[in-house]
């Protein structure tokens, strides 16, 4: 079995929030919408590997960004393959963005963005996200499953149980 791990991003300016229409020549969900980010290279960690991405993919740095929090994990499997991706969330003080040849980046309104062409996996998380509890900033673990040829997410609280 092989192994992939991904970090990626939703960054919100005010009610906008930056997402990717994925290009048509990617292989993976060509033409559907995800938030920024990529593969995990060895030896670094989901939090760097975030921001390295959101670099790479928008032209927005470390400084540009006021918060990114890990809220969500998810674990699936796919052709033999065990992917498990960190989904980071959070603002930026900047709009403006590179162009870039992985697809075009643009900014929707929040209460817009169910209703793109999202990827499965992100558009479960991106609901349970937008209809959370605000002030609920705990990290969630899910396990993706398809269940009557629709995706399911499982998501469990991951707690500290160092008390």
């Amino acid at each position: 079995m092989g192994y992939l791990s991904t970090s990626g991003a939703y960054l919100w300016h005010g009610d906008k929030v930056l997402v990717m229409k994925r290009a048509g020549h990617r292989r993976i969900w060509p033409n559907k919408y995800a938030g920024v980010g990529g593969r995990i290279e060895l030896g670094e960690n989901p939090l760097d590997a975030c921001y390295r991405e959101i670099e790479e993919e928008t032209g927005l740095t470390r400084a540009d960004i006021l918060t990114l929090e890990l809220l969500y994990i998810t674990i699936r499997q796919t052709n033999g393959e065990l992917r498990h991706n960190y989904h980071f969330f959070g603002t930026t003080t900047r709009t403006d963005v590179i162009d870039t040849n992985e697809g075009q980046l643009m900014w929707v309104d929040e209460n817009e963005l169910l209703e793109l062409g999202l990827i499965p996996n992100p558009k479960a998380f991106l609901t349970r996200y937008l209809t959370r509890n605000a002030a609920d900033r705990a990290l969630y673990v899910g396990v993706s499953e398809i269940q009557s040829d629709c995706l399911n997410i499982t998501f469990i609280k991951c707690e500290d149980f160092e008390r």
